[in-house]
């Protein structure tokens, strides 16, 4: 095996008769490089964006979320409570309750989806950090409730921090007789709005607010529809997930943040699918090593009487041009790699592409990852073998007969 890999990297950089072998194999080399560097870029890219997508819908969903299985609410009682602390791992819980309420402001009334939350939801949360104007403060100093608003209700409603006609939120009235008033069958609340956060659209498009009033507001007291967990090892994440779905029973459902959100089913697809459709570009381009070797083949084809008296037999003569064609996928991909890595490298540095004015963030995101470059060079090790395979195999039969 030694010998024959000896053979073919002599072979792979020696000068060939046909002048066009040398040209069509360099053309591959570089293809392949071409193709393993956009595959680390992009995959780096991916991951760039990835975490800063997560990282925003982090600060909205809580690390453990506890809902019903059946039904809306649930009592909030010492015995839940207790159940909850008795839990090493967790190291704030806050009850909240979701649900949606027409909101009016001035002429303008739309329904959206609202969420109550108690004093301990900073702590479970990272919202803070999302606001786009004004503070998380669900009640001024003389004690009168305030909203949290996302951005999404404050376009639709035109409102603002400093807004000088409160909002109205209404909500229908549980076991009331139909009166001839309409008004007269939702209960309502007036409170102006104390800071607009912004994450994402599915998350801008609500309002919170304090747990006691939306309690009053559906007539649900001392009931909440989550728990939303923080924890002090989020690596443990698992093992206290499986902790509390015990302590709480079946009537509950607990949820890392993976389930609470789809996207990140959504995430690992659009990863798969980037990874694929790159790979298939990159075999594309490996199957330029099929014309090579042939036309190394039947350049070489008078060295296999030379081979042959050596005492090399068919295998080990097939071996030298599969290595041939798969050394030169290798260095395509070793240069790729480094290529790519040294790109992706200066733009996590220097932030070299930018997305301009008007983002958050000057510089395009990417994160490299080690698993992506074992990814990359494993795929491009298979295709190397496939590629080289083909040729090797249907043209030197007919030169060993």
């Amino acid at each position: 095996m030694l010998i024959a890999f000896k053979i073919a990297l002599r072979y792979l950089f020696s000068k060939k008769s046909i002048n066009a072998i040398n040209i069509i194999a360099g053309i591959s080399t570089v293809g392949v490089a071409i193709a393993t560097a956009a595959l680390i870029i992009i995959l780096s890219a991916f991951n760039g964006l990835e975490q800063i997508i997560i990282s925003r819908f982090n600060a909205f969903n809580p690390e453990l979320k506890v809902s019903l299985n059946e039904g809306k609410f649930f009592n909030i009682n010492d015995t839940l409570i207790q159940k909850l602390e008795s839990i090493k791992n967790i190291k704030h819980f806050s009850f909240v309750m979701e649900d949606y309420a027409a909101i009016k402001v001035g002429k303008i009334t739309n329904p959206f989806p609202i969420k109550g939350v108690d004093a301990n939801y900073q702590k479970v949360c990272g919202i803070d950090s999302m606001f786009y104007d004004g503070q998380f403060e669900l009640k001024d100093k003389k004690g009168n409730d305030m909203a949290v608003v996302g951005y999404e209700v404050a376009q639709r409603l035109s409102i603002g921090v400093s807004f000088v006609s409160p909002i109205v939120i209404y909500a229908p009235k549980r076991n009331k007789k139909v009166s001839m008033n309409p008004v007269n069958a939702f209960n309502k609340k007036y409170l102006y709005p104390s800071g607009i956060f912004t994450i994402d659209e599915s998350a801008d498009n609500r309002i919170i607010l304090n747990l006691a009033l939306v309690q009053d507001l559906f007539e649900a007291p001392n009931k909440a529809t989550n728990i939303e967990i923080s924890l002090f090892n989020n690596e443990l994440s698992m093992a206290t997930q499986e902790q509390l779905q015990q302590r709480l029973g079946s009537q509950f459902k607990v949820q890392n943040r993976q389930e609470q959100n789809s996207f990140y089913k959504i995430l690992n697809s659009e990863r798969l699918m980037i990874y694929l459709i790159l790979s298939f570009v990159l075999l594309m381009t490996a199957f330029n090593i099929v014309a090579t070797l042939t036309m190394l083949i039947v350049d070489k084809k008078n060295d296999f009487l030379s081979f042959k008296s050596i005492g090399f037999n068919n295998y080990q003569i097939k071996m030298i041009f599969l290595l041939n064609g798969w050394l030169t996928i290798v260095i395509g991909a070793i240069l790729g790699l480094i290529l790519g890595g040294l790109l992706t490298f200066i733009q996590q540095k220097y932030g070299m592409v930018s997305f301009g004015d008007g983002f958050d963030m000057q510089a395009y995101p990417v994160d490299l990852k080690f698993f992506d470059f074992v990814k990359t060079f494993s795929i491009v090790l298979i295709i190397g073998l496939i590629t080289s395979l083909l040729p090797v195999r249907r043209f030197t039969q007919n030169y060993l007969q």
